[in-house]
């Protein structure tokens, strides 16, 4: 199979979807990290959504914030994401984490917003919503794997979870 071209390569390869907690680990340095590296070059064509892309935006500021000017209080992160120094911060998060996810090819779909389809997976599987979403999207859009460091996913057999 090595010998097709990339792009027939890609078209065969097996689709993940990226959970937020996999782009937080590769950007910052973790016990994580090799791992979060290993998925995200494997050969997987890999895809997530809005709602993974904002939550790795706001994970990661958070620890930009925490790092950069000591504010680890959810309280204190929404004064300053108004202020021109949070504005900036914010700012750096996009672009790390919309970088990453352009130089690692990983591929935008749009995330399922049928609340009640998201409902349905909600009381069909224990999830709370921003996980059901996750799901009901890969459902959506035929997504047998999902990358994530979290157990949330774990024992729902509509999905395989790669760590």
């Amino acid at each position: 199979m090595r010998s097709l071209t990339p792009t027939l390569w890609r078209l065969r390869a097996l689709r993940t979807y990226i959970d937020a907690n996999i782009i937080y680990n590769f950007l910052f340095t973790t016990s994580l990290t090799p791992r979060a590296r290993g998925i995200l070059t494997s050969e997987d064509e890999l895809v997530i959504s809005p709602i993974s892309i904002n939550e790795a935006v706001y994970v990661s500021f958070r620890k930009l914030a925490k790092e950069k000017r000591g504010i680890s209080n959810i309280y204190d992160v929404k004064r300053f994401v108004k202020t021109t120094d949070g504005l900036k911060l914010i700012e750096t998060a996009f672009s790390m984490v919309l970088g990453l996810i352009g130089d690692a090819g990983i591929d935008i779909l749009p995330d399922e917003d049928r609340a009640e389809i998201i409902k349905e997976v909600v009381a069909m599987y224990g999830l709370l919503p921003s996980d059901a979403t996750i799901l009901a999207t890969c459902i959506k859009h035929g997504i047998p794997r999902i990358a994530t460091f979290d157990s949330d996913f774990e024992g729902i057999n509509a999905i395989e979870v790669i760590r």
